[in-house]
């Protein structure tokens, strides 16, 4: 992926605990919940671009449910598919992990998230696990729009 200057490249990875540090500050400088999860496995992939941290996703694991958290891109490189290719390898990343469907919660992002086949579910509905995540359970607030997207396995054909 390149941003608008072709002479700098983004990468894609999964976070290390060197980049701990920077993911707090970019969540932190947005609004967004730091806070870790509450004994569930949750893993970060971050975009980098010159050594520099530049956006994050998180996916908190809940047997064969997930929930999408924490993406952020800086503003200054917002607008360059950055965010939609963190959440494309978040999904790829799910479902390769047996996760069949994704949740989230957004007070600003609802339209990004439908753009990328996201619809909105009744947080109810949402399996209890989930519900019962610090996230659903007491980071964001209610008025947080609730979205789910069932992930589509692509399984190679046998060879006869």
């Amino acid at each position: 992926m390149k941003p608008r200057d072709p002479a700098r490249t983004v990468s894609l990875r999964a976070a290390q605990t060197a980049d701990r540090i920077a993911i707090g500050e970019l969540l932190a400088a947005n609004r967004l919940p730091v806070a870790e999860a509450g004994g569930a496995p949750i893993r970060f992939w971050v975009a980098e671009l010159a050594g520099q941290v530049i956006g994050t996703i998180a996916l908190e694991s809940y047997a064969d449910q997930g929930l999408l958290r924490s993406l952020c891109v800086d503003a200054r490189v917002r607008g360059q598919g950055i965010g939609q290719a963190l959440v494309e390898t978040v999904e790829t990343e799910a479902a390769s992990a047996g996760i069949v469907r994704l949740v989230l919660l957004t007070e600003t992002a609802e339209r990004f998230f439908t753009d990328l086949g996201y619809d909105a579910v009744d947080r109810a509905t949402v399996a209890g696990a989930l519900r019962a995540s610090p996230l659903f359970a007491t980071l964001c607030p209610a008025s947080a729009v609730c979205l789910g997207k069932t992930l589509h396995f692509h399984h190679a054909e046998p060879s006869p």
